[in-house]
């Protein structure tokens, strides 16, 4: 379900409605899982020299940012925390599918936003896969008009081309290793280069954070 502009303004109440993040971390954190699926928790410390700080808790948002096709690490930055769900092998990719709609279900209080449309496709082909292969879903059937908030101020606009448009008269960097080039993911994937792809996925998501905070919470803020 993609929101209208009129929706998306008064969506800002609830995004500073009262609310705290950290009890949805901590859901988050208990999410029984397979042990095929890897799990990773970075911690950001607030540091007013660096580029990427937290998000505040009272701000009722998550941003999520997939990897691989198919999906193969779900990313996720709420607050200070950027998760990192992850499987080194295809096989167990069932595993990681429901490890991602049971992560959607403990942030159904946290309005949700992503880079591109691409997340929330993503989460529909992984909700038709799982039902066609015979799992119970009835848990989880609210992903199929769940919103997913589109950072993007127009279709094709790159995350660079975003970041550079905050700060046109300054050199800057996304800070990415792989100088956003995409197209290495599913080649470092088939040669076990998980460490490379995770801080890819970071990278990705704490400059989604920036966009949301210097941008989008901008424009639909009075």
């Amino acid at each position: 379900m993609e929101l209208n502009e009129l929706q998306k303004w008064n969506l800002i109440r609830s995004i500073f409605n009262q609310f705290r993040v950290k009890p949805v971390i901590t859901h988050i954190e208990a999410i029984p899982r397979d042990p095929n699926v890897k799990y990773v928790k970075k911690t950001i410390q607030y540091n007013k020299e660096s580029l990427f700080n937290p998000i505040p808790d009272t701000y009722r948002i998550g941003i999520i940012d997939f990897e691989g096709n198919p999906t193969f690490l779900g990313g996720l930055f709420l607050h200070d925390v950027l998760f990192t769900f992850y499987i080194e092998n295809s096989s167990y990719q069932d595993m990681l599918y429901l490890t991602i709609l049971e992560i959607l279900k403990q942030t159904r209080e946290v309005t949700l936003f992503s880079f591109s449309t691409h997340e929330k496709e993503e989460i529909l082909r992984i909700y038709r896969y799982l039902e066609v292969q015979g799992y119970d879903l009835k848990a989880y059937k609210f992903v199929e008009i769940l919103p997913i908030i589109n950072l993007q101020k127009e279709p094709y606009e790159s995350l660079t081309e975003a970041v550079y448009s905050l700060h046109p008269k300054s050199i800057r960097t996304t800070g990415d290793s792989l100088f956003r080039n995409t197209q290495l993911i599913d080649k470092l994937y088939s040669i076990q280069k998980f460490e490379d792809i995770i801080a890819h996925n970071h990278n990705c998501l704490l400059n989604e954070g920036i966009i949301f905070l210097q941008r989008w919470l901008k424009l639909y803020t009075i």
